[in-house]
């Protein structure tokens, strides 16, 4: 289980919540992060020692990755990227107040408040009034909607920082990644973009045409193989006839329909065995309650997962829109082309587009199905699986 996952978690124990309320913001972090098994019993006594007013490097560097935005609409994309895991520092500098570093005057940094990212540029965290979004539980917060931001010189922060000192002050933004809290996920996450925008592309490619997907899933597939492996990215050599400029996962994903039993007569990756292999037990989502940790990557299946109708991978969230890239959607996104039948669909969809739903929060174009969602780590795994287990030259 991740740290962002076992934070959600503790929402569920009351005892933890009345607790955090009580709490520092960057003590309940740690505790959290304790009890997740993420830092030692010894690190968490050291960090319980930080200071707000004093020298937190040993939690968040001088050089940790610091959220630079140019404008507030830049930030709120910017605070989508920081991955899950990751501790946020929310930081003072007082101008007025100064050290040396290497004889250069550096305002006086304050930790104002701490959280846990949850990807997606959601947080979590207690004491949240420090940084003026009220409530002292813990509780997830969307940083992009939520939060005061503000642009002094020298880029995007959030308003906060109150403390009983007067009037608001901006605050920048510094994160630290912790090991297994989400750094891997968020490699493959931007993989995942890179290899989804590349198959827009494909229909120029002149061997694209053998290896083309026989339907959605395959394309899913294909996309999951390129975001979990480098190997899968690899581009085909000139002189390879059927994979030249084509990478690697598509020539494995034909692999693997290869040993597929035919369905409707065509063998492919459809009904029941991608039910089986891809959505075993993948929960249903509506319009009006989306994952609050749902993140690029993200695969999304339409129907019962025993045998889905659709599938499609997050390309980007934008709340309140959440963008998915596909193969073969002109059904169920009510374009007439023809020319996006069984075709690589140049345009990004917003899965949250109301006419899209039901009353009852089902999705309207493939008879009034469950949405469903196989996180990203989870389906890249997955397909993996399926792999055969020989050696693909390409």
């Amino acid at each position: 289980m991740t740290q962002a996952q076992f934070a959600l978690d503790l929402m569920r124990d009351p005892e933890w919540v009345a607790e955090s309320a009580v709490r520092r913001s960057l003590d309940a972090v740690v505790e959290c992060l304790r009890r997740a098994g993420t830092i030692t019993q010894a690190q968490a006594a050291q960090w319980r020692q930080i200071r707000y007013e004093g020298d937190f490097a040993a939690m968040i560097a001088p050089n940790a990755p610091l959220l630079a935005a140019a404008g507030i609409e830049h930030a709120r994309e910017v605070i989508r990227t920081v991955p899950p895991g990751a501790i946020l520092g929310f930081i003072d500098v007082d101008p007025d107040r100064t050290w040396l570093v290497r004889g250069a005057a550096m305002g006086v940094r304050r930790l104002v408040h701490v959280m846990l990212s949850l990807g997606g540029g959601w947080a979590i965290g207690a004491r949240n009034d420090e940084i003026g979004l009220g409530g002292n539980a813990w509780r997830p917060v969307n940083l992009v909607r939520e939060a005061q931001w503000i642009v002094p010189q020298g880029g995007a922060c959030v308003a906060g920082g109150r403390l009983g000192r007067g009037p608001a002050r901006p605050l920048r933004i510094r994160y630290h990644q912790l090991p297994g809290g989400g750094a891997a996920a968020a490699g493959a996450a931007a993989e995942m973009v890179g290899a989804l925008q590349r198959g827009v592309a494909w229909a120029g490619v002149p061997a694209a045409g053998s290896l083309k997907p026989h339907n959605c899933h395959e394309a899913a597939m294909g996309w999951l193989l390129q975001a979990g492996d480098a190997a899968q990215r690899a581009v085909g050599a000139a002189g390879i006839p059927g994979v030249e400029g084509v990478e690697a996962a598509w020539v494995t994903v034909r692999a693997i329909v290869d040993g597929i039993p035919p369905f409707a007569g065509v063998r492919q990756a459809t009904g029941p065995w991608i039910g089986a292999h891809l959505y075993q037990g993948a929960p249903a989502f509506t319009n009006t309650a989306v994952p609050r940790d749902l993140a690029v990557g993200d695969l999304i299946g339409f129907g019962d997962p025993v045998s889905p109708v659709h599938s499609m991978i997050v390309e980007r969230i934008a709340l309140p829109a959440v963008w998915l890239r596909g193969f073969n959607n002109a059904g169920g996104f009510g374009d007439p082309r023809q020319d996006l039948f069984m075709q690589w669909d140049p345009e990004l969809r917003n899965l949250l587009a109301g006419d899209r739903w039901t009353a009852n929060g089902r999705f309207r174009a493939y008879g009034d199905v469950p949405v469903l969602r196989v996180p990203l780590a989870t389906a890249v795994a997955r397909v993996q699986a399926m792999v055969p287990q020989v050696q693909v030259a390409v």
